[in-house]
């Protein structure tokens, strides 16, 4: 079920049907480039995702959460590009980081691993890395 909402309409939500996808991916309410709050919801009215709209392109922080309500990953886009720290965490009673990825106006920079009792694998870093980004966990 998709869902947004402003700050009017924060209690109710908006309905599915005001919603398009547009050119280039954009995301589109009522006919015209979607600006504000997003959020999609499970069946039983849990938050599945939560972000930000700005001229119908994903801004800012994005988190997607289980069903159990845990936070399963986390984006940070400007405009629809990645950007920033991209994390990815375990689904244990610690919510741990699993892999963190960072993201500079849409080029991959860093790469870090941790398996689930948190202990750091080593990873080589990607193709064209800058060795002076790191990741910000």
């Amino acid at each position: 079920m998709l869902a947004g909402y402003s700050k009017k309409e924060e209690q109710k939500g908006i309905d599915a049907s005001r919603i398009s996808a547009g050119p280039k991916g954009r995301w589109y309410l009522d006919g015209k480039p979607w600006n504000g709050p997003h959020k999609e919801y499970f069946a039983d009215g849990q938050v599945k995702v939560e972000g930000e709209l700005v001229d119908g392109r994903k801004n800012g922080r994005w988190v997607f959460y289980r069903a159990n309500g845990s936070v399963e990953s986390e984006y940070f886009f400007k405009l629809d590009v990645l950007d920033g720290n991209e994390t990815h965490r375990h689904d244990d009673e610690y919510n741990r980081r699993n892999l963190v990825k960072v993201w500079k106006n849409g080029r991959l920079v860093s790469r870090h691993e941790w398996d689930i009792s948190g202990k750091r694998i080593q990873t080589a870093a990607p193709k064209d890395s800058n060795p002076m980004v790191t990741a910000q966990p």
